[in-house]
């Protein structure tokens, strides 16, 4: 196996087009809005994951030519996610990584800007001495899930999408006796209601998009 004692860093991110992305800050945003949204928190995603001494894999939701413009900030080619859920996608992409190129792989979505190198260095780090590290967001999901080897019961049945992805994770874990660290709370950007925080805390994803507060 080639670069077994590295981590890699698997970046699931979808393709830029109006109306499907970021599809529930309708009406808060336009279609068109939500795009350019979508695109920024890619782009910061992908720049905070280059920045550390993580391999860093883009893994796409469908082709588009955007892939090639993003190029300086991920390792290699960019591979197509596969599966009918999101529990299948990410199982495909972290087995295909673990299989072939490491041994430690590390998931994120692009939805957290957040998350930054110390955290994403803390979770590899984990990944020395336990099976599972997880990332829990404030909406009851996680934002960050890392593996060793397989675990289907953490991508198989699970309801995503609502409050209750975490919960049923960890009794999975428990109930396998498996070793996990837990990260620190972290909220992504998925409703409406998550803008405010975000426009406060990184002004420049949100800049142009939101009405000028009085």
């Amino acid at each position: 196996m080639a670069n077994a004692e590295q981590c890699h860093l698997l970046v699931f991110a979808k393709a830029p087009l109006a109306g499907e992305v970021k599809t529930r800050l309708s009406p808060f945003l336009t279609p068109q809005q939500s795009m350019q949204l979508h695109r920024r928190l890619v782009e910061h995603c992908l720049k905070i994951a280059h920045c550390g001494d993580l391999t860093v894999e883009l893994w796409c939701g469908k082709e588009h030519p955007w892939w090639q413009f993003l190029r300086p900030f991920y390792d290699g080619k960019y591979f197509l996610q596969q599966g009918d859920d999101l529990g299948q996608r990410m199982r495909f992409s972290l087995l295909d990584t673990l299989n072939n190129r490491c041994d430690k792989a590390l998931l994120i979505g692009t939805d957290c800007p957040a998350i930054d190198e110390a955290y994403l260095q803390q979770a590899a780090g984990a990944l020395d001495t336990v099976d599972v590290v997880l990332g829990p967001a404030e909406d009851g999901g996680y934002v960050l899930v890392g593996i060793r080897a397989d675990v289907p019961e953490l991508f198989i049945d699970i309801p995503w999408g609502t409050d209750q992805v975490m919960a049923i994770t960890r009794q999975r874990i428990a109930a396998l006796g498996l070793s996990c660290v837990e990260l620190p709370l972290m909220s992504d950007v998925d409703r409406p209601e998550d803008l405010l925080s975000l426009e406060q805390s990184f002004p420049q994803l949100t800049a142009g998009l939101l009405p000028e507060s009085s």
